[in-house]
């Protein structure tokens, strides 16, 4: 009887460790599962404690081409575009999304945030630097405005490699709203990451369909089981 029962419980161990290796070579293999842990991951770590962080047009390098050749009044005009459609976008984002909480930066402040720095880097209503406006969550994406969508060359790569790497690849379309992660990488389906359009007029529709889908893929989706062996993957 006890030699029966061991035989039974030495069974049960290699079962386990079968289906358990079969499991993870499965993840191994198998790209679309791997991408679909890890844009699960991503919607419910962003609606459970992340924000968005929103980089804004600076047209920064534009506007010092121009003060170096003395055009001041050209100058004069593009930062004043520049702060209203800027502030389309704030008054856009305040009032129609309410997935995760909203920051702003300008474009050239990311890399601040990226090496992590958390304050005087944050735009108030006023498109001004706020030194009360500071990064609370840990987990964060950026949401970049009127940029290019590329079919990407990047494929999946863990934290330690993220940002060692460039994200090349032919340009599809323009972005209203074009999802980052932290690296500037944008993110892959079934997450839903971009929202077409080119009107600034209509950017209260664009930041609400973003949050809809947002909020459609995250009641869809069940929190994935925590996996350690994909951890690198998952930032």
């Amino acid at each position: 009887m006890h030699k029966h029962f061991l035989i039974f419980v030495a069974f049960c161990l290699c079962l386990n460790y079968w289906s358990f290796a079969q499991f993870k070579n499965e993840f191994k293999i198998s790209y679309n599962k791997l991408r679909n842990y890890i844009a699960e991951w991503q919607i419910h770590q962003l609606a459970d404690s992340g924000a968005i962080i929103v980089r804004l047009p600076s047209k920064q390098k534009l506007i010092q081409i121009l003060t170096n050749n003395q055009q001041n009044q050209q100058v004069e005009w593009i930062k004043k575009q520049r702060d209203y459609e800027n502030a389309i976008i704030i008054k856009a984002f305040l009032t129609k999304y309410q997935f995760s909480p909203v920051y702003f930066t300008y474009d050239y402040l990311s890399l601040e945030i990226i090496k992590g720095k958390v304050k005087n880097v944050f735009l108030n209503e006023s498109l001004q630097i706020d030194s009360t406006i500071y990064l609370k969550q840990k987990y964060y994406l950026f949401a970049d405005i009127q940029s290019p969508i590329i079919e990407s060359t990047l494929p999946i790569v863990p934290d330690s490699l993220a940002p060692k790497v460039s994200e090349t690849g032919s340009s599809i379309k323009t972005a209203a709203i074009l999802i980052k992660n932290k690296y500037g990488h944008q993110l892959k389906r079934p997450f839903p990451y971009y929202v077409s359009g080119t009107n600034i007029l209509k950017y209260e529709k664009y930041v609400s369909k973003l949050n809809r889908n947002f909020l459609k893929f995250y009641q869809k989706t069940n929190r994935p089981q925590y996996i350690p062996e994909l951890k690198p993957y998952l930032y």
